[in-house]
């Protein structure tokens, strides 16, 4: 199956293409320049993260990474941690670096300057950002940065997100305050997922499909979801949404699916002869806070958005899970809709900009990353 292609420059890009693209363009390495090692082994990072301390559990989700990066990895060591970086999946030649080691402001700066000697790397990238970095880290790291100005060869600046789903908070979410909700926070929920619970709707698992009907149903799913979002009377690419973001990412869940490595699984609402809704999430390997991704209706029918939370929080509590990350949102009115779920605990995450000091003669300045 080929996957999503679009147009740069006049040139036109082929996704399933990418990895083999991105490894062609890494230059040789020279004397005390360091390279990122590319993933190759989901079992091997999946061991890497669990070591984390993070409280943000997407940041310890190698599925989350892949999905992210679209099946591409690669890692920077740093002492016994390790930095993750992705190709950004929206902008082309923007690379994402993740720090899920990093507990502190100064383990952040110490981990940039790692990542600063990857210098013939990030010369492939017209930008590097720093991704998902707490709050409190990232002006603690600016400041701490702005101190050591003489002896740190980038600077750093923290940028609106407005691409991907930590512009607004990330949300951990109990269980079984979706299963069986009460109070007055609750109260909408509970009265939205009443209507759906009297209604004949199958819930299917993934592994119970094969490869071809799981990927009829994502792309039915999505392709519904797309046309409800297109209604709203301005068109897509007026509000700066491209078709590839909207269809990439549940595509490449879908392919994802069959690499039992990731550990993923999910759920799938049918109602009649048609598929509703879907979410996948990673199961993680210990009894540790689910991070649930994708949770997806076909439509912005009343209730079925709330119903689908409420299935899967019923599929993880009978497995022994008590709580799932839902993520965080590009949109203020996601966003209000999670915040409706009563969420136990919020992760407010920033973007920063990473950038040379000198642009003209600092040797880490960025180029055009070229296919």
């Amino acid at each position: 199956m080929e996957h999503t292609k679009w147009n740069r420059g006049g040139q036109i890009v082929n996704y399933d293409k990418l990895p083999q693209e991105l490894e062609s363009q890494i230059p040789i390495q020279n004397e005390n320049d360091d390279l990122p090692d590319k993933v190759g082994d989901f079992n091997k990072l999946r061991d890497i993260l669990s070591r984390s301390n993070t409280r943000d559990a997407y940041c310890r989700s190698v599925l989350y990474f892949v999905f992210t990066g679209r099946g591409i990895v690669w890692t920077v060591k740093h002492g016994d941690n390790y930095l993750l970086l992705l190709p950004h999946p929206n902008i082309i030649g923007s690379l994402l670096v993740f720090f899920p080691f990093a507990t502190d402001a100064s383990e952040l700066v110490e981990q940039v300057k790692a990542l600063c000697n990857c210098k013939s790397f990030l010369k492939e990238f017209q930008e590097v950002l720093l991704a998902r970095i707490p709050e409190s880290i990232a002006e603690e790291a600016l400041k701490k940065a702005a101190r050591l100005h003489n002896s740190l060869c980038c600077k750093l600046e923290i940028v609106n997100e407005t691409k991907l789903d930590w512009g607004y908070p990330s949300y951990d979410v109990q269980l079984q305050k979706l299963i069986n909700p009460q109070g007055g926070k609750l109260k909408t929920y509970r009265k939205k997922i009443r209507k759906f619970c009297d209604l004949s709707i199958e819930v299917i698992r993934p592994k119970d499909l094969d490869q071809q009907e799981l990927r009829k149903a994502v792309i039915q799913i999505n392709k519904n979801w797309i046309r409800a979002k297109s209604r709203g009377g301005s068109s897509l690419q007026g509000r700066g949404i491209s078709l590839r973001e909207l269809i990439g990412p549940y595509q490449t869940l879908a392919r994802l699916n069959s690499d039992i490595t990731l550990a993923i699984d999910g759920l799938i609402l049918k109602r009649g002869g048609a598929y509703v809704a879907f979410s996948f999430w990673e199961r993680p390997s210990s009894g540790d806070i689910v991070s649930c991704f994708a949770a997806l209706p076909c439509s912005y029918e009343k209730g079925l958005s709330e119903y689908l939370y409420y299935c899967i929080a019923n599929c993880l509590k009978s497995e022994g899970y008590n709580s799932m990350c839902i993520g965080g949102s590009e949109t203020a009115s996601l966003d209000q809709f999670k915040q409706k779920l009563s969420p136990t605990d919020t992760h407010r995450l920033h973007t920063i900009k990473l950038s040379p000091q000198n642009q003209d003669s600092n040797p880490l300045s960025l180029t055009e990353f070229r296919y």
